[in-house]
Order: structure tokens, then sequence, then C-alpha cells
């Protein structure tokens, strides 16, 4: 991730943003299924994680997206084969909510 002279790649304070933006994105695709009780639908991780202007490593923020709302948190489930996501009811119930790292 970084060599010996560098410090972290990411503060706790990047993928605070990270996850929230990803997060926040998959709450505002799935607002009409969970306004009217489906599930959720399967999204593009890799398309919600290039919308991250500010990161250049595009795949580095994909991996840390999926890391931290799938492992960590449980927020979202992943079909590896094709790289989408959907939330999971946590993470549904969670949306309205601003996520501390």
């Amino acid at each position: 991730m970084s060599s010996n002279n560098e410090g972290p790649l990411y503060s706790s304070g990047n993928f605070e943003i990270i996850m929230n933006h990803v997060l926040h994105n998959l709450c505002t695709l799935d607002k009409g299924d969970r306004a009217v009780g489906t599930p959720a639908q399967w999204q593009d991780l890799e398309q919600l994680s290039n919308e991250l202007k500010a990161y250049s490593d595009k795949r580095n923020i994909l991996y840390l997206a999926d890391y931290i709302l799938k492992d960590e948190r449980g927020l979202i489930e992943c079909n590896k084969s094709t790289l989408r996501v959907r939330l999971t009811q946590i993470g549904r119930d969670l949306c309205a909510q601003w996520l501390r790292e």
C-alpha cells in the first residue's frame, strides 16, 4: 500500500468518506424498492467506486468499499463474479444515517 518512507495511503477519514459515499449511492438507487417493499436490486460496485473523483486508484477504492461495507459492517452482499452488490436489510435500515469509522 505504501513504501517505508510514506505514511498510510488512506486515513480513517478517507475510509469514512468511501464507506458513506458508496452506501449513500446504493441507498439512492434502492429508494424506490424500499418504498414498495421489494428486495434490493444488484448494483455495479465498480461504477459506484469510480464516482469518487478525489481518489486516483479506483481499484483500491472498490476493494476498500467492499471490505468496509461487506466484511466489517455487513451492509452489503456481493456477487464477486460480476462486481455487483446490493444492500442487506441492515444496510437498508441505515440509509438515512452518516456512518462513523
